[in-house]
């Protein structure tokens, strides 16, 4: 383990520091306040390993204080991918920065010469302070070169939904800077698309994608008072009159599905069996999907584990309180959604309670 303190220097800088710093093969990254599951990464480097894949996902799910849940209509998540050749960078493009699972660094492992090679380019536009949107700029330089991208799905990323996140905007001051960072990585992927063959696609995309920026910038300053951002939101992202965020702008995070409450105890349980030597009998009937997911895994890397029903250990069974059940229930979402406009004070509130 080593720790490198980067102090003032900002989230781009110390991504670039840790990836010069790396020496593995491959890359992960993992943000200090979020958490993985126990059959997250050995699945994805075996995959990278049998495919020659330069870059694997893997599932995510959202974590809060009560619940954690997966947003189903996400399509890394929802989808089975194998992206040869120019695919990678046309999916990342496609999805005009409706789905953050292609432009964030978390969810997935890189080679790391690929990773080198794109610390190099993002070094050209590095500075202080750049928090933001730092991950969109070294995915969009990984995935111009990359070949051979895949996905898999045998564990979770939880990507935990607090005041702290430096995506909050708890000043206009954050605010600020968050629409000057997005708005230079947007300017500094316009620069490179412009050769490509399909640059013109490419650079419609990035206009679909300032907009969609726009009104989520426009909407947060118009909910907490931020009147003077405005003319600056309207430069930066080149745009000709300020749009509020629509229902379609977050359509890949409406369709949740909850995980058992008791996830972490799980967790522990199934690493516990995994670790414990000698033959083992798992009782399946006490088994969630993700657990047997997780076993079968195992079974099929070799371990000595059979899974029947009455099994010799049993795996604490998962739990979900009805209250959560019903506020998390995607008609009263839906009927939520309708009734409280995006960026209004009641549904900021609803959002932090459930």
């Amino acid at each position: 383990l080593k720790y490198i303190k980067t102090e003032k220097l900002g989230i781009l800088n110390a991504r670039l520091t840790g990836i010069a710093l790396s020496v593995g093969d491959y890359v992960a990254f993992c943000d200090s306040d979020d958490t993985v599951s126990i059959n997250y990464y050995m699945p994805m480097l075996l995959h990278a390993a049998t495919t020659g894949a330069d870059v694997v996902f893997n599932d995510w799910a959202f974590r809060t204080e009560r619940v954690r849940y997966v947003c189903k209509n996400d399509s890394s998540v929802a989808t089975d991918f194998a992206l040869l050749g120019d695919a990678a960078l046309k999916r990342f493009f496609s999805l005009r920065g409706k789905e953050h699972a292609y432009f964030v660094l978390w969810n997935k492992i890189y080679k790391r010469e690929l990773l080198l090679s794109a610390r190099g380019e993002c070094l050209k536009f590095c500075s202080e302070g750049y928090n933001y949107s730092e991950d969109a700029l070294i995915n969009f330089f990984v995935f111009l070169s990359a070949k051979n991208v895949q996905n898999i799905h045998t564990g979770y990323y939880f990507y935990r939904i607090h005041s702290g996140q430096s995506i909050n905007v708890p000043s206009i001051e954050r605010l600020d800077s968050q629409i000057t960072f997005m708005a230079r990585t947007l300017s500094a992927m316009r620069l490179y698309v412009a050769a490509l063959v399909d640059g013109e696609y490419y650079s419609s995309c990035i206009d679909a994608w300032a907009a969609l920026m726009a009104r989520t910038h426009y909407t947060y300053a118009k909910r907490l008072g931020y009147y003077g951002l405005y003319p600056k939101i309207l430069e930066q992202y080149n745009q000709k009159q300020l749009k509020a965020s629509t229902r379609a702008d977050g359509a890949a995070y409406s369709a949740a599905v909850l995980l058992p409450e008791n996830f972490v105890i799980i967790d522990k349980e199934l690493l516990a069996v995994i670790k414990t030597g000698g033959k083992r009998s798992v009782d399946i009937s006490t088994l969630n999907s993700y657990g047997k997911k997780t076993l079968t895994y195992a079974i099929s890397c070799g371990e000595d584990i059979t899974l029947k029903v009455g099994g010799d250990i049993q795996i604490t069974k998962p739990k979900m309180r009805l209250a959560l059940k019903l506020l998390h229930n995607r008609f009263f979402y839906f009927v939520g959604t309708l009734i409280f406009p995006k960026g209004s004070k009641i549904r900021a509130a609803l959002k932090r309670l459930i």
